[in-house]
């Protein structure tokens, strides 16, 4: 028995230590409590993944209805063209040639490119060569118009002289003909 000064203050040693395992148990279950708290949902107790499952769901429902007349026109129309395609023999795109034909377009609307720039540039990316020459061939760019952009580039930050300004251009790819163009598009 522990006794102090203090009559008032005799604690038995047993009754301290019960006291003790009592607020010890209660900090160890507190902390539990907290890590679980802690831890992530799963996700299917999220909220968002409910509404994403639902909107795929509506849409699949959506996109299989129709009658069986309009699903049975629908695959004779396909059938019939593709009946067609296979009679012009055109190859099918590979993922190679989708993907340098998408970069490319991306590239002539956000920036100017002459044509061999932009087979350099795909080629630099890993693009297989022939992939890149053929997005660049056939993705309808005007090279004059990109040679007029690249010029007004050039001319807005680093003023140049006609000439300096086509040799500028033919250093980046583009023909005598498209830089004589871009040159006498910004004025020179």
């Amino acid at each position: 028995m522990f006794v102090s000064n203090n009559k008032n203050l005799e604690i038995s040693l047993p009754k301290m230590q019960k006291s003790i395992g009592i607020i010890l148990l209660f900090k160890t279950k507190l902390y539990n409590m907290e890590e679980k708290s802690k831890k992530s949902k799963s996700i299917f107790k999220k909220w968002w993944f409910w509404v994403i499952v639902i909107v795929i769901g509506l849409a699949l429902i959506g996109s299989s209805g129709g009658s069986k007349t309009q699903q049975a026109k629908t695959v004779d129309k396909a059938t019939s063209s593709s009946q067609a395609e296979s009679k012009e023999s055109k190859p099918a795109l590979s993922a190679g040639r989708i993907n340098a034909l998408a970069k490319a377009k991306l590239y002539t609307s956000t920036m100017s490119f002459s044509r061999d720039g932009l087979i350099k540039q795909l080629v630099f990316e890993k693009f297989d060569e022939a992939d890149a020459s053929y997005a660049v061939d056939n993705i309808g760019a005007d090279w004059k118009e990109q040679a007029g952009k690249k010029a007004k580039t050039y001319n807005d930050t680093i003023p140049m002289s006609r000439d300096g300004l086509i040799k500028q251009l033919v250093f980046d790819k583009f023909t005598q003909e498209q830089a004589e163009f871009g040159a006498t598009s910004v004025g020179l």
